[in-house]
């Protein structure tokens, strides 16, 4: 994963050092780190927890550290986790398939942020990005927030399936997925309970502001499309 998301990087940063190229990043927001509350902007702190975001976050500095010396002009877009019909990842139509049922159980009542980004919109993101002009070095966010709750209604209208769901308390959640999560096919694990209860909001008004970024679709017909596509192959 180094040589991926870093060294390569470097070898490519020193093919084109000195020529003033705009180098568009694609970063991540998990550099930031695993926040469980509250708003984080582009001004946050680095501190990533895992290899993926620790290679992520070399990356940038790598080429945080030319743009200041003057090799290349460099935008870094931040984007939260991405979702498209097409993607191998299909952590979100598993996501829709548990909170299709009429009993769909919800943690904390639901009320957990999916910070999420329709690959329309990613692609958008990039190209905004690109088209700025690049007089000084700049990072982005990408993300849109879209609770749990929030997510399930949309299920239930595509479904037609009325739907009471059962709400588990935080603490019983965290305390099954700390003691029984650690089992082979037990549902909540440890990192699961944390996605789907972290309440962590990545705004994207600097992109907005800053340059020509307009998202063609919003997150919840992005789910919507998804989800349509989905149910029709299932």
């Amino acid at each position: 994963m180094n040589d991926a998301n870093v060294e390569l990087v470097r070898d490519l940063v020193s093919a084109v050092r000195g020529r003033h190229l705009h180098w568009v990043q694609l970063g991540s927001i998990g550099v930031y780190g695993r926040y469980r509350t509250g708003v984080v902007d582009e001004d946050a702190a680095v501190e990533p927890s895992n290899l993926y975001e620790r290679t992520k976050a070399a990356a940038d500095d790598v080429l945080m550290k030319e743009a200041a010396a003057g090799g290349i002009h460099l935008t870094i877009l931040r984007p939260s986790m991405v979702f498209g019909d097409d993607m191998p990842s299909r952590w979100l139509t598993a996501l829709i398939d548990s909170l299709g049922g009429q009993r769909p159980l919800l943690l904390a009542g639901g009320r957990g942020i999916l910070p999420l980004v329709y690959i329309a919109n990613l692609v958008e993101g990039l190209l905004a990005c690109a088209r700025r002009d690049p007089a000084r070095p700049r990072v982005f966010n990408l993300s849109e927030a879209l609770t749990v709750h929030r997510l399930m209604e949309i299920v239930g209208e595509l479904t037609g399936v009325k739907q009471r769901p059962v709400s588990i308390p935080g603490p019983i959640a965290w305390l099954a997925a700390e003691t029984l999560g650690r089992f082979p096919g037990f549902p909540l694990t440890p990192s699961r309970y944390e996605a789907l209860t972290r309440m962590v909001e990545y705004p994207t008004e600097r992109l907005k502001k800053e340059t020509v970024y307009l998202p063609p679709m919003s997150v919840e017909d992005g789910v919507r499309e998804v989800a349509s596509a989905w149910r029709k192959r299932s």
